[in-house]
């Protein structure tokens, strides 16, 4: 089992904490708010109210049993980059490290962070992928011409199977897996929709229900996407 070490509970920090350990990964994480450190303290394998750039109090960082280091701190760049050197200097093997701007992450992949992460960037090209075009769901960014999408099953593809959809069957354009809303019932009568991801075959049908995972050429996906709408 992997030891993750986030340091900074703001939004995105106790957001990443949280996920990481409802996936079975030992999860330690500091702060110098007292009140963020008892609100998580449970949900955790531990966490210590102590200040990252407090080079004594992180001197005694079991650094040696900690796979992976994440620091989350956001607003104070300082603390940020000082945390960070803490966490190369003591032989962290992965080191994800969140960063405000180019220039933030350009200092931070100096200092020898494996990963530097621009959350906010993520999440706005995400939306506005979304609002420009209503199919889009959700984009992540993988190479600076691919980008992962889920789409809405576009009208062309519905009752077909992946096999005849020439459009998502390119060189440019490749269907990764999609979810599909299956309608279920509780245990009180009430019907709701339950997500699942399906691995998808030549011969699998697309319904208005599915949203479609793919890979692909940002221009060419969309250039596709915005023709069908008009």
């Amino acid at each position: 089992m992997k030891n993750c070490l986030v340091i900074g509970l703001g939004n995105f920090g106790k957001s990443l904490a949280l996920e990481l350990a409802l996936n079975n990964i030992d999860v330690m994480v500091i702060d110098n708010d007292p009140q963020k450190v008892e609100d998580i303290k449970d949900k955790v394998t531990s966490a210590i109210c102590i200040d990252a750039t407090d080079e004594g109090a992180m001197a005694n960082l079991p650094y040696q049993s900690i796979d992976i280091g994440i620091v989350a701190i956001g607003e104070d760049e300082k603390a940020n980059i000082w945390a960070t050197s803490i966490l190369i200097e003591n032989g962290i093997p992965s080191v994800y490290v969140k960063a405000n701007s180019l220039k933030h992450g350009r200092i931070l992949e100096k200092l020898g962070a494996n990963y530097v992460i621009y959350p906010e960037s993520i999440a706005a090209k995400s939306i506005a992928d979304s609002i420009v075009n209503e199919n889009i769901e959700q984009s992540i960014d993988i190479l600076e011409q691919y980008k992962i999408f889920i789409i809405k099953t576009p009208d062309f593809a519905l009752g077909h199977k992946i096999k005849n959809i020439k459009e998502f069957n390119s060189e440019l354009i490749k269907i990764v897996g999609v979810i599909r809303k299956k309608l279920k019932i509780n245990n009180y009568g009430n019907e709701y929709y339950q997500s699942e991801f399906v691995f998808v075959q030549d011969e699998f049908v697309l319904t208005e229900s599915d949203s479609i995972i793919l890979i692909a050429d940002e221009l060419e996906l969309k250039k596709i996407l915005n023709r069908v709408e008009l």
